[in-house]
């Protein structure tokens, strides 16, 4: 076992997470909970109206009510993409939370790296904010400021136990990087792209060959057609995404990473997950790890993804895995898999941004349960 600490450097978003918990499902009955992000365009009611209408491209709506104007975001959002199930459905919002957020923040926090990030304009609320919440986390950072930009953030409509997510981006600062203007000199033993533009993906880890590289893709990462994400295909040694990303993948693109000698692994939410990678032979091989026992009910799923590749990725660490020893065998993965399963199961029952420490994981590998 490999006990040293590894460097590592992430290129990720840090938001502003807007929490809105609401007690019921968002779906209809016997429908699989509803996990999947997308981007929208948020205009404020002058009104001042204590709702907040939510409306896809097919102009299925979702209204959250009981919100204070003063303090919440009120008005209409409009989706980039059709996520929703109802052709209309009012819900209360029971509890608001604003919290740290954006993947590039949950993998450094996990990994320990250094996390490289766009913040807005300094008379921004969200950008002092996050970089509050960076500071508490012990999250080392290098900000890319854009003056001329806001600091983006994130609506998260969460049904909590039920297990619907739905998160929706609302863009700013970001849109305006470069992988020039972001990148990092030095050594780095591991280096993690997670959920910018696809170009600006490929521009960051190309930039670092001499590193493993892990490659992070978002919901619009796997859309994007003008840049698609099989271009990243020989830059990544590790991918991961959830079930619905890979489904939303055209065949080239899901074609060009299970030929590719990339680990792969896809998270399957309450279902666990599948990882594949290739062995000595250039045989594809799969583990397929279910989701960790519990007795208790989850509080919310947020950050659940990002918490099992994060650990899957440190223990495959820990047994050897590197630059110059890429090929892993079974034993290592279903020893990451599992400690990567129950940090995910102890991060769901986190109400708000955070995640198990190791010692946590390893008691609840003790026990097999966790309650």
């Amino acid at each position: 076992m490999n006990d040293r600490k590894h460097s590592v450097l992430v290129y990720g978003p840090a938001y502003l997470d807007i929490v809105m918990r609401v007690g019921q499902p968002l779906v209809r009955s016997g429908h699989a909970p509803l996990d999947k992000s997308v981007d929208g365009i948020f205009c404020k009611n002058a009104n001042q109206l204590n709702e907040l209408e939510i409306e896809d491209p097919t102009g299925k709506r979702l209204i959250l009510g009981g919100l204070d104007p003063l303090k919440h975001p009120t008005g209409s959002l409009k989706l980039s993409h059709s996520v929703l199930d109802f052709h209309a459905m009012s819900v209360p919002v029971i509890e608001v939370v604003d919290e740290l957020g954006g993947m590039g923040a949950g993998y450094a926090a996990v990994l320990g790296g250094r996390l490289v990030s766009a913040l807005g304009s300094n008379q921004d609320t969200p950008r002092v904010m996050i970089e509050d919440g960076l500071k508490r986390f012990g999250i080392e950072y290098s900000p890319v400021i854009i003056e001329s930009k806001p600091t983006d953030w994130t609506l998260i409509v969460s049904s909590g136990p039920h297990g619907d997510k739905l998160p929706v981006g609302l863009r700013g600062c970001h849109s305006e990087l470069s992988a020039q203007v972001m990148h990092q000199e030095g050594k780095w033993d591991v280096v993690l792209a997670a959920s910018l533009k696809n170009e600006l993906l490929f521009g960051v880890l190309e930039k670092h060959p001499e590193s493993l590289r892990v490659l992070v893709p978002a919901m619009r990462n796997c859309r994007d057609q003008q840049f698609p994400l099989r271009n990243l295909v020989g830059l990544a040694d590790f991918i991961s995404l959830n079930e619905h990303e890979w489904q939303e993948l055209t065949p080239l693109d899901r074609a060009a990473w299970w030929e590719s000698k990339a680990i792969l692994c896809v998270t399957r939410g309450p279902a666990g997950a599948d990882i594949f990678w290739t062995d000595r032979s250039g045989i594809r091989q799969n583990h397929y790890q279910p989701a960790f026992p519990r007795i208790v009910p989850l509080v919310d799923t947020n950050r659940a993804g990002e918490a099992f590749a994060s650990f899957l990725i440190k223990s495959l660490l820990a047994q050897g895995w590197s630059k110059t020893e890429k090929f892993i065998t079974s034993e290592m993965v279903e020893r990451a898999a599992l400690g990567g399963s129950a940090a995910a199961g102890l991060t769901i029952q986190l109400p708000s941004f955070g995640f198990p420490s190791a010692q946590e994981v390893a008691r609840v590998l003790q026990t097999g349960m966790i309650s």
